[in-house]
């Protein structure tokens, strides 16, 4: 800060020159040479004016000190302005550095994190796909089983329909046109009926009916159109030839008869090639060793295959060790059972561990994608800033 400047001094005015006063002594020594003076006006008009002037260079000079105070208040402002904005641009500078150094942090542990995620997923896929192999290699099987279980009953489900098809219609023409009893239902949804075939041809011959008149045979559920019932010409030939039976009405008929009997189950390819293994083997003679190819046979197929052969050919087996064939059948099949009891519950636990397998990838998946959002969002977040 400067001092603040002072006025220059001025030098002291200097009164008007004014003659040198007389005593009255002298007055009265001197004779009057004259008139008395006139005042002395111009001298105090000189005086005024004199502090006129020092007046107007006291205002001018202390409008100059207050411009200069100004100006110098201006700039302690604008310097004081100019640290402020050094010093933020430095803070915001240090804050940037600070926000950076924390992005890459977190976009080094994210990355970590995602490695790890990555490793784990690859681990979990390939446990995943060993125990899919396994479980595969278990279902093939009885896949193919089912598949031709499934297609045997389809068959028979075909065959099942198209005999009820045909007995459906067999049924709605049973009954000859002549016999037929008609209902209609009039524009208010009035139903009349029933009449014979024979009053309905009458009253179509006298135009009574048109085209699309809801009727139907005694035997139907539901109304329909004339001219559904008897094709295009049903002007011609309406009520002369049997009325052609619609879909739905087979249908009903269809659905009103029993199901078909369900077809025995039928032993799996592999168990059926293990039961001739077995049928193979007790034909020799080691009868008293136990067969462990014949744990996956269906229950009671081994005493019907043995009892069949036996029936064939009596003297194949010896009398005295049917006892003892078969207790060791029974024993088999209930290993058999066992077996597969034991192959099931193994299928199931693959199976839980495959869908353990699969939810913890899910979740994992999930956590990268939440990470990748926030991280966009944060990035767009900055961006935005």
């Amino acid at each position: 800060k400067q001092p603040p400047q002072q006025p220059p001094k001025q030098p002291p005015q200097q009164p008007p020159h004014q003659p040198p006063q007389q005593s009255p002594q002298q007055v009265v020594g001197k004779a009057p040479s004259g008139p008395p003076s006139a005042p002395p006006t111009a001298a105090m008009e000189a005086v005024s004016q004199n502090s006129a002037v020092e007046d107007k260079q006291k205002r001018l000079l202390q409008q100059q000190y207050e411009q200069q105070q100004r100006r110098q208040q201006q700039q302690l402002l604008e310097e004081q302005q100019r640290l402020e904005k050094q010093r933020a641009e430095q803070q915001q500078q240090q804050q940037q550095q600070l926000e950076q150094q924390q992005r890459l942090e977190q976009q080094q542990r994210l990355e970590e994190q995602q490695r790890l995620e990555q490793q784990q997923r690859l681990e979990q896929q390939k446990r995943l796909e060993q125990q899919r192999a396994q479980a595969a290699e278990a279902e093939a099987q009885r896949q193919k089983h089912l598949q031709e279980v499934a297609r045997q009953q389809q068959q028979l489900a075909q065959q099942h329909r198209r005999n009820a098809l045909a007995t459906a219609q067999a049924l709605l023409s049973s009954t000859p046109i002549e016999e037929l009893e008609w209902f209609y239902r009039t524009p208010e949804g009035a139903t009349q009926g029933p009449f014979p075939n024979s009053k309905m041809l009458q009253w179509h011959i006298h135009g009574y009916f048109s085209r699309d008149l809801p009727v139907r045979v005694k035997a139907y559920k539901n109304f329909y159109p004339l001219h559904s019932l008897f094709g295009v010409n049903f002007q011609m030939v309406a009520f002369q030839q049997m009325p052609v039976h619609p879909q739905q009405e087979i249908e009903i008929l269809v659905a009103a008869m029993p199901a078909p009997p369900k077809p025995a189950p039928q032993p799996m390819p592999q168990a059926h090639a293990q039961q001739m293994a077995l049928q193979a083997a007790l034909a020799g003679a080691a009868y008293s060793q136990p067969q462990t190819q014949a744990h996956q046979a269906a229950p009671g197929h081994h005493m019907q295959q043995q009892q069949a052969m036996h029936y064939k050919n009596p003297g194949a087996l010896p009398q005295a060790g049917n006892v003892d064939m078969e207790a060791q059948i029974r024993r088999q099949q209930q290993q058999a059972a066992e077996a597969a009891a034991e192959a099931r519950a193994a299928a199931e636990k693959r199976a839980a561990e495959a869908a353990e397998a699969a939810a913890a990838a899910e979740r994992a998946a999930a956590a990268k994608a939440a990470a990748e959002r926030a991280a966009a969002e944060r990035a767009a977040a900055e961006k935005a800033a």
